[in-house]
């Protein structure tokens, strides 16, 4: 069991709280070692699967994960790239992104991972900020921003394309670099040397780079799979696996992907999230785990949803879903609760592990099913409020004959919101606390422009599309 948190007080307040870590700092070697050390402790362990052209998947054991990090690494040194130099990647999450990362730090490289859907001034930004000298993007697209703005970023010296066959380029330019030139660079490196810099998504203005070091993720990645033990172990003789969706441009999608490399579990990547993309492959690949946010898991519960409604059955799968909410609020359930899951497992319940392949034993979800976005507002005004979006509030509550704006001005929504504010305000002084808030009808979205590639917040949009609502509601307040 991990360690009671550590709570650091000031002024009756807790300022900070820190967990003790649960395996000891790794003293030597880095992230680079890890390709090697599986292939030489278990050579045919399956590491990752990929996708044939027809849907179907096939392994790639540790060996030759291991030979296609090496020959790639060789390439980088080919081309020039010296210890410290930074290469970008700008590309889905895809088996490529993750063998360019090894390969990039056994060539003893920093990594610069970038958002494919960045803008091109993002895209230069985090070049020229970084001192990227090579970038890797993943199609014709992505090439044509990124050439547009090299005359802005002299330092960058090479600009591969992976739909182009960038990997098998930097194969074969590797072919005549000595195999002890790279054993010799992953040497060299230490866990307190730098291995990548992660760039915010641009929430407030220009990007911002977070520099990490191979101790870092070491201490990351070790401590989750001492804590999660369970989840990245085999269970009843079958290897743990996940299928890998999260953004590898974003630090957490990093962290499964090499927590998964230093735990041997087989990783599938699914570059593509929208329509029905990723259940066909969650129920292709069939993962034992996943890593996820709401909005994934609501996609199969509302494709569950709609098959049973098509079949006549929307009202046994509504009664099936309340269920499963009272069974998981609390620890002992009734016999009554116990007995109607059992009796919803055969036709719903195991439906919907279907749909997840059949397979998964553990998801690990984060998110607030009442909140989805808060933002504040107060420059310039007498006093702090805030724009509030909904996170499927109306099913959760059965309130479907509600029109939006209905459900917007409902006394019990207001009133639950109005305590996550309360409880929110406690945690600040009465200058900073939130003395009004607005109940929106739509939702901040990427797609709208008013979040970021990491679903961050763009305030500068927000204050402009609503400016009416944040007028309406400090006129409706005013003191």
């Amino acid at each position: 069991m991990p360690s009671a948190p550590l709570l650091t007080r000031a002024d009756g307040r807790v300022r900070e709280v820190s967990v003790p870590a649960l395996v000891p700092r790794v003293a030597r070697g880095s992230l680079a070692d890890l390709p090697y050390d599986n292939a030489r402790q278990d050579p045919d362990a399956a590491v990752f699967s990929r996708k044939n052209p027809d849907g179907t998947w096939y392994d790639v054991t540790a060996a030759r994960f291991a030979a296609d990090v090496h020959a790639v690494a060789k390439g980088l040194v080919a081309h020039g790239l010296r210890p410290g130099d930074r290469l970008a990647v700008m590309a889905r999450t895809t088996y490529e992104f993750t063998l360019l990362d090894f390969a990039a730090w056994a060539a003893g490289l920093v990594t610069v991972p970038v958002y494919p859907t960045s803008s091109a001034f993002q895209v230069r930004w985090i070049l020229q900020d970084s001192g990227a000298v090579a970038c890797v993007v993943e199609d014709a697209d992505q090439a044509r921003v990124l050439s547009a703005e090299r005359r802005h970023v002299p330092g960058l010296a090479h600009l591969w394309v992976l739909d182009a066959g960038a990997v098998e380029q930097l194969r074969r330019a590797g072919q005549r670099v000595p195999d002890e030139t790279v054993t010799a660079r992953r040497g060299l490196l230490a866990p307190e040397a730098l291995a990548t810099l992660v760039y915010t998504s641009g929430t407030t203005g220009r990007p911002k780079g977070c520099a990490l070091t191979h101790a870092n993720f070491f201490a990351e990645v070790d401590n989750a799979v001492k804590l999660l033990h369970p989840v990245f172990a085999p269970e009843g003789g079958e290897p743990p696996s996940t299928l890998l969706f999260l953004p590898l441009s974003h630090v957490f999608g990093r962290m499964v992907s090499i927590g998964c490399v230093r735990a041997r579990v087989r990783v599938g990547h699914a570059p593509a999230v929208e329509g029905d993309a990723l259940l066909d492959d969650l129920a292709a690949f069939r993962p034992t785990f996943l890593l996820a946010i709401p909005h994934v898991m609501e996609k199969v519960y509302d494709r569950a949803r709609a098959t049973a409604e098509r079949a006549g059955k929307g009202a046994a799968f509504d009664r099936a879903a309340r269920t499963a909410r009272r069974f998981g609020r609390t620890g002992d359930p009734s016999l009554s609760v116990r007995a109607a899951r059992a009796l919803y497992d055969p036709l719903v319940y195991r439906r919907i592990r279907a749909a997840l392949g059949g397979r998964v034993r553990y998801v690990i979800c984060g998110g607030s099913p009442l909140v989805a976005q808060c933002m504040v507002v107060g420059d310039d005004r007498p006093y702090v409020s805030a724009l509030v979006t909904l996170d499927h509030w109306r099913r959760m509550r059965q309130k479907d004959h509600l029109a939006l704006w209905e459900l917007a001005r409902d006394r019990e929504l207001l009133a639950v919101v109005q305590k996550a504010v309360d409880d929110a305000n406690r945690l600040v002084s009465r200058a900073e606390s939130i003395r009004a808030f607005r109940v929106l009808t739509t939702g901040f979205t990427e797609s709208s422009g008013h979040l970021t590639p990491s679903l961050k917040l763009r305030r500068r949009a927000v204050l402009r599309d609503y400016a009416r609502e944040i007028d309406e509601m400090y006129g409706a307040y005013a003191e």
